[in-house]
């Protein structure tokens, strides 16, 4: 894991550092938690926090656990582009990007489990192809920082699958797809699950969107950019099973949408437009989900109340 220490060597960065730091504190301080009914309990899903120095990002995620505390959930999961961007910049800037997401996650109390997003893939549009021999290249720097780029867990009687839902094309540019060994594991690991329990698959690139639509018209498709490509195949894997909900991201809107049992979700931006305000009518904010023992109970946004400037 990443100490930090070349984040905190940045004098630009350390003051950001200090603020935040001594806003957790503040904030943290005698908030009351909301109740939670006994048979059910509570996950925040945030997505697309494009952490980086610049437009006060860190004190905007300062306050946005701060909200994230008070809820008192049991997990946070990320949905991906942890960070503003790695696929561009260099690996310093890479390095300080995913420190400061570091040094901000230890004061979210509930445990965190991430999912890798395009923008936290190193050096994949960078022209210098000598970088690709480098041992942070591609995933690996999220793999090294943060965690495997796919696993799953259990908690309560819910089964979590953490996907990684790119790869990169002939024309050098990431697109939606699942990787034939991370299907094959996930086949092998659904043999072991009882056929009744819930499960939620998390993925930074949707599984299914309307957005296309939403953008281009009615009868649009949706590009491979924005979607995962055999979400087909994947799906069908979980078919004798209880797939309740799929948590997405990349796209900074909220949609919902019911397919027979399971609920996709695509949930918002902590960054909304990046850090430069509300995307859309749609402000920063996260998702917090009740999940109970057969499915999901309730989804709402919450807006934890940054105003960029």
């Amino acid at each position: 894991m990443f100490t930090g220490a070349e984040y905190y060597s940045n004098q630009k960065t350390m003051k950001y550092t200090f603020f935040t730091l001594i806003l957790l504190l503040v904030l943290a301080a005698c908030r009351p938690t909301e109740p939670q009914k006994a048979d059910t309990f509570k996950v925040v899903f945030i997505t697309d926090s494009h952490l980086q120095d610049e437009l006060r990002a860190p004190e905007a995620f300062a306050l946005a656990v701060d909200s994230i505390n008070k809820l008192n959930p049991d997990l946070v999961l990320h949905g991906g582009d942890i960070i503003m961007d790695a696929l561009a910049y260099d690996h310093e800037r890479s390095l300080r990007q995913f420190a400061i997401y570091d040094s901000l996650k230890k004061f979210i109390q509930p445990p965190v489990y991430e999912v890798l997003g395009n923008h936290d893939i190193w050096a994949w549009y960078l022209s210098d192809t000598t970088l690709r021999n480098h041992p942070d290249y591609g995933k690996a720097m999220y793999e090294r920082l943060l965690a495997p780029r796919y696993r799953t867990f259990t908690h309560k009687n819910w089964q979590f699958f953490m996907l990684d839902g790119l790869m990169l094309n002939e024309e050098n540019k990431y697109y939606g797809r699942i990787d034939d060994s991370q299907m094959a594991w996930i086949e092998g690991q659904l043999n072991e699950i009882d056929t009744l329990s819930p499960i939620a698959i998390v993925t930074h690139i949707p599984l299914m969107t309307v957005s296309g639509q939403l953008w281009n018209g009615p009868t649009a498709a949706n590009s491979p950019g924005i979607v995962v490509t055999n979400a087909d195949t994947l799906l069908k894997l979980f078919e004798r099973h209880n797939l309740s909900l799929v948590l997405q991201g990349h796209l900074h809107i909220l949609e919902e949408i019911k397919v027979n049992n399971t609920v996709f979700i695509t949930g918002g931006a902590l960054s909304a437009r990046w850090w430069r305000g509300p995307n859309g009518k749609l402000e920063e904010g996260f998702m917090l989900l009740e999940l109970g023992e057969h499915g999901l109970v309730d989804a709402k946004y919450v807006d934890y109340g940054w105003e960029a400037q």
